[in-house]
């Protein structure tokens, strides 16, 4: 598998509270790959989001032959507990949270879990592009109730606010879930800094225009959300399936 990856702060923002991770567990062939876009005023986003990635890096190495759903599950209960307790004990942290989408990459499949609105979109060989996650949201919510569509959903002033977050409360439950994927397919982890700018039809356009060269693909969707305004971070990692290796 070969990946890349990048982060911009955007046109507005003063700060940039999202964070990436791209690593193989200990001892393993496993690609993990995560995305945290952290919230909780100028400095504790970023508190956040670190912390998470730091605290799921370190327990996914500590835990590198657990079953990957537990581990899955529990590398997200201890990023929430590290998380709620920096909140809690720390006053400039107060109320702090993170969203966290990641993958336990294999060849043949991958094992998500996922809590906020960041997302993992898949690029099947046959052009399908799709959304792996559900989003956390209360646009999300309204979509799923019939009150709103897809479009309007885009557009909504409320479109930022996330319904379950890492690090909020002292407990939280991710999605988590088993997907199959082929070779020459692509997965997108992102931030809503992407995907909240540009539409998934676009996203996908520009990811099959570059396809051969991933690194080119990211900066392809940065530059594309900071020309539509850039109006917060922006995070992306791209991940082909194929027996090439990063260097």
């Amino acid at each position: 598998m070969i990946y890349a990856a990048d982060t911009h702060i955007g046109n507005v923002r003063s700060m940039n509270q999202d964070a990436f991770l791209t690593f193989v567990k200990k001892d393993t062939d496993v690609l993990v790959v995560a995305v945290a876009d952290g919230m909780g005023g100028h400095k504790a986003g970023n508190i956040a989001s670190v912390l998470a990635l730091e605290t799921v890096r370190d327990f996914c190495d500590e835990n590198a032959d657990m079953d990957e759903t537990l581990c899955a599950l529990a590398a997200v209960d201890r990023a929430n507990s590290a998380v709620y307790t920096r909140a809690t004990e720390d006053a400039d942290c107060y109320g702090m949270g993170t969203t966290l989408s990641m993958a336990q990459i294999h060849q043949t499949d991958f094992l998500f879990s996922h809590v906020g609105d960041s997302r993992i979109y898949l690029l099947k060989l046959d052009g399908t592009f799709s959304r792996v996650t559900h989003d956390h949201s209360l646009v999300q919510e309204l979509v799923d109730m019939g009150r709103i569509n897809e479009q309007e959903a885009s557009v909504h002033p409320q479109r930022n606010i996330i319904t379950r977050a890492v690090g909020t409360a002292f407990d939280v439950e991710p999605d988590v879930g088993n997907v199959d994927w082929q070779k020459d397919e692509i997965l997108l982890f992102c931030s809503d800094g992407l995907c909240g700018q540009i539409d998934d039809e676009k996203i996908c356009s520009i990811i099959k225009e570059n396809e051969g060269d991933l690194r080119a693909a990211c900066d392809a969707l940065i530059a594309a959300a900071l020309e539509a305004g850039g109006t917060d971070n922006i995070t992306v990692v791209l991940v082909k399936n194929c027996d090439e290796v990063n260097a």
